[in-house]
């Protein structure tokens, strides 16, 4: 789902962009950055290089 959550922010003024945005808001800064590489398409493995944490803490971050 954050791929689509990202598209929808990142869109116009419409309706899905406002909660899109409202609920990337509620993210930690971690969790965005998570949230941003899983809509580049990267996998757990790595997300979890390029941020250097463990794919265990990828896999267990509510990005949704």
């Amino acid at each position: 789902m954050a791929p689509t959550l990202i598209r929808h922010a990142a869109a116009g003024s419409d309706t899905h962009a406002e909660q899109a945005r409202g609920r990337l808001a509620a993210l930690s800064d971690r969790e965005r950055e998570i949230a941003a590489a899983v809509a580049e398409g990267l996998s757990n493995g790595e997300i979890g290089a390029r941020l250097d944490v463990s794919v265990g803490t990828v896999k267990s971050t509510p990005v949704h």
